[in-house]
């Protein structure tokens, strides 16, 4: 669906990108996602899959305790992956007004 159809309430509107490593990171990390939203923006849901992440990582390994979300799946608001200006801040909106 494309954002033409979300005249619509009923259909939500959906984005579909591929992931693949940040320049220079080496991560060997890649895969699809495809993030469905709700067209009011209050309601997101999320599928795809990835490969090459870290295995048997847990919330109190380094890995996430040193950075910021180092672990866990979040949406950011931007439209690219460029850098960190294209990637925008992890999008959320009202009722939710601090970061999760």
């Amino acid at each position: 669906l494309t954002a033409a159809d979300s005249h619509n309430t009923t259909i939500p509107v959906a984005y579909k990108a591929d992931i693949t490593e940040i320049a220079g990171t080496n991560s060997g990390v890649s895969g699809t996602v495809t993030v469905f939203a709700s067209n009011d923006g209050t309601t997101v849901g999320y599928g795809g899959y990835l490969k090459g992440l870290q295995s048997n990582l847990v919330a109190t390994s380094d890995a996430c305790t040193t950075a910021k979300n180092g672990c866990g799946v979040h949406i950011h608001s931007g439209t690219g992956c460029e850098d960190s200006d294209a990637q925008g801040g992890h999008y959320f909106v009202d009722p939710v007004t601090v970061d999760p």
